[in-house]
């Protein structure tokens, strides 16, 4: 069994600092993507003003997928797709 110190983050010596701006950053990051984001629950259209928010969706899923397995098909699939939707919204 090793000592720990509060200095280290995520099981590996060291990166506190970098934790608590990442965590920070997330934060501000959920914030303004919530302010500016708007899901609504009518008709879904490519050229609508409501397009962005339910097409981030599984862009927002794929990313999930891939910082948890950066090999996931699934995960690059649906990265990609909601990024083609995005634009062409």
């Amino acid at each position: 069994m090793e000592n720990r110190s509060f200095s280290d983050a995520g099981g590996t010596p060291g990166g506190l600092g970098e934790f608590v701006i990442g965590f920070i950053m997330v934060c501000l990051g959920g914030y303004f993507l919530a302010n500016q984001v708007s899901v609504v629950g009518s008709y879904w259209s490519f050229y609508g003003t409501s397009t962005f928010g339910i097409t981030l969706v599984p862009m927002l899923f794929g990313v999930g997928l891939l910082f948890w397995k950066g090999k996931s098909v699934i995960g690059w699939l649906l990265t990609a797709a909601g990024a083609l939707f995005i634009l062409a919204g």
